[in-house]
């Protein structure tokens, strides 16, 4: 395997890049020349036709703000793999015998000519901002669901890479809204086009008192058909489930991100028997995996979280790949938590790639693209989502927001990585 470098205008990356399966295509490029192949240099060699075919490009589109963007790839060499390039009638370059490459890095390039590295959040947030007709206020953007987040940040888990200490629940007051509050702007965000309900994280949301959690359920399932509780588990059992389930919940959501209960406990910092929750009756059940080095982080594990996931009783899967903020969308990327999250991340690309070698089998895909799939396992029919959230740049490209996000004291935000977001 050999390092190789393509540079492409910063216009075409939404074009040609799967976030999930970490691959840029020239396949989606429609104007793209020679869309059967992909035409690269390798690393060390000098690459400055490359560079120079890419400005031209970027100058001929003429789009504000565009600029180069330089993709990395480890390739294999050979008859099979990257050939010396004889068919364009240059002699440069390497010829890669697909439309698609996979990604290992992604650069800017300076103007010394010298790759900087950088993230792929960043590119794909810089990419949203060259739109033509700008961004969609926060205000005008139509919810998908509406969260209630009833705790601001008290929990007992200690995960390090804890989305509340790197978004605006960071700065979240306990001080407690009225369940008045929060069900009015449920009632709004189902006017303005939210299906359906969610109450999480803040802070642990079952640390509410049980009689004031039972009440914002049975209020929010007044008003949608599906309500979710997202929680680590550490203070219900089965018979509140029930509780909650007679209330109006339709779904509950378990945080665990191990194969087994010692490695959650090493994850999180408690120890939850989480697996009793897998056949609580009358709920659909959902197991919840951060995936991370040292966690859930190659396709044996992946196998194994699935196989506890089905014995256990767990109807459905959720695989997140650690969200990585960008300095240009979200104050707090430079936040320990969100370094954690880069350095710890494991793409979801690993996750696709052992659903396809179970036979799994693509059913559905969120607005931005997170893709679900079902399959068997031990016998049992598992919902599996391979999912991120949206980066900002698509919210307000799109007008669509993920959530409306309730805080404790009764505000609401329409994104939890902008503070201006506020409603």
């Amino acid at each position: 395997m050999e390092s190789f470098i393509a540079f492409i205008p910063l216009s075409n990356w939404l074009r040609g890049f799967d976030r999930y399966g970490m691959r840029y295509s020239k396949a989606l490029i429609g104007e793209s020349r020679f869309s059967d192949a992909f035409y690269m240099l390798k690393e060390g060699e000098r690459w400055a036709p490359g560079l120079e075919k890419a400005r031209r490009l970027v100058a001929k589109l003429g789009r504000p703000k565009d600029r180069v963007v330089a993709l990395r790839a480890r390739l294999p060499v050979g008859p099979e793999g990257m050939r010396p390039n004889d068919v364009t009638g240059t002699g440069i370059g390497w010829r890669w015998p697909a439309s698609e490459i996979p990604l290992t890095g992604v650069a800017w390039v300076d103007e010394k000519d010298t790759l900087v590295p950088t993230r792929h959040e960043e590119i794909t947030a810089e990419a949203f901002r060259l739109g033509d007709d700008g961004l969609v206020e926060w205000a005008r953007c139509r919810p998908r669901s509406v969260s209630v987040l009833p705790v601001a940040k008290a929990c007992q888990a200690r995960c390090a890479f804890c989305f509340s200490k790197a978004s605006v629940s960071d700065l979240a007051r306990q001080r407690s809204g009225t369940l008045d509050q929060y069900l009015a702007w449920a009632k709004l965000a189902k006017e303005r086009g939210a299906e359906r309900a969610v109450i999480t994280g803040g802070g642990e949301p079952t640390l509410l008192e049980p009689g004031k959690l039972r009440a914002l359920v049975h209020g929010l399932a007044g008003l949608f058909p599906k309500t979710l509780l997202i929680t680590n588990g550490a203070r219900l059992d089965l018979t509140a489930l029930e509780c909650l389930r007679d209330a109006g919940l339709t779904t509950v959501a378990v945080s665990r991100h191990g194969v087994t209960r010692e490695a959650d406990a090493r994850i999180m910092g408690i120890a939850v028997d989480s697996g009793a929750f897998g056949r609580a009756p009358g709920l659909r059940t959902r197991a919840i995996c951060v995936l991370q080095r040292g966690g859930v982080d190659d396709a044996a594990k992946v196998h194994a979280y699935l196989e506890r996931s089905a014995a256990e009783g767990f109807q459905e899967v959720c695989f997140k790949e650690l969200y990585v903020s960008s300095l240009s969308e979200n104050p707090w990327a430079p936040s320990a938590a969100n370094q954690f999250c880069e350095t710890n991340q494991v793409p979801l690309a690993l996750v696709l790639r052992t659903l396809a070698e179970l036979g799994f089998e693509k059913r559905a895909a969120l607005p931005w693209g997170s893709p679900v799939f079902e399959g068997e396992i031990g016998g049992r029919v598992l919902r599996v989502a391979a999912y991120t959230e949206p980066s900002v740049g698509w919210e307000r490209t799109h007008g669509i927001v993920r959530s409306w996000n309730v805080m404790a004291d009764g505000t609401c935000l329409a994104s939890l990585e902008d503070p201006s977001s506020t409603l």
